[in-house]
């Protein structure tokens, strides 16, 4: 049976280093060397960091936006406590492309951060992959130069023993090299 969980990356890797989870979603700025002796990983997907800004606001019409134009925007910005590798990432990425965003708020998950984002908080980077989602009033325009992205993996502990997890690891290579 295939029990679904919704869990940011970090519990997903702490339940599986608990074993109480056999197999999980996460970028690959949530493991560490660390965690290579007990986990093992494929790459199913790539994640692109974009903007997700309210349809009222006038970049929502643009193809894409540029770190320079986002100086003086009010951004929402992922906790660096909840996520600190991807925060440490993604803050790297924005110096070396422009400068450091003005964060009025950090936010524990994306839909804290797109649900506050849509009620024009602020503007919010998130990493979606594609096809990219449908957002009730927002709308996800790229960063021109800001060249981000994150690999999307499937986690497991590496001595499971599980059948139904060899099979389900299978499926899933299988059809991330399809797409």
């Amino acid at each position: 049976a295939l029990d679904l969980r919704s869990m940011g990356s970090m519990p997903q890797i702490a339940a599986l280093k608990e074993s109480t989870l056999d197999a999980g979603i996460v970028y690959d700025a949530h493991l560490d060397e660390r965690d290579d002796q007990l986990l093992d990983h494929v790459r199913i997907g790539l994640g692109e960091t974009m903007l997700a800004v309210p349809q009222t606001h006038r970049f929502s019409q643009r193809d894409s936006v540029t770190m320079a134009e986002l100086i003086d925007e009010p951004v929402l910005w992922p906790e660096r406590r909840a996520m600190p590798a991807y925060y440490d990432r993604l803050m790297a990425a924005c110096l070396e492309a422009g400068g450091a965003p003005r964060i009025v708020q950090e936010c524990t998950t994306n839909s804290i951060l797109l649900s506050l984002a849509a009620v024009g908080m602020g503007l919010g980077f998130v990493t979606v992959t594609r096809p990219l989602p449908s957002l009730q009033n927002l709308r996800l325009v790229p960063v021109s130069d800001l060249h981000l992205r994150f690999e999307v993996l499937l986690v497991w502990r590496r001595h499971s023993q599980s059948a139904a997890l060899r099979h389900f690891i299978k499926m899933m290579a299988e059809r991330a090299n399809k797409g």
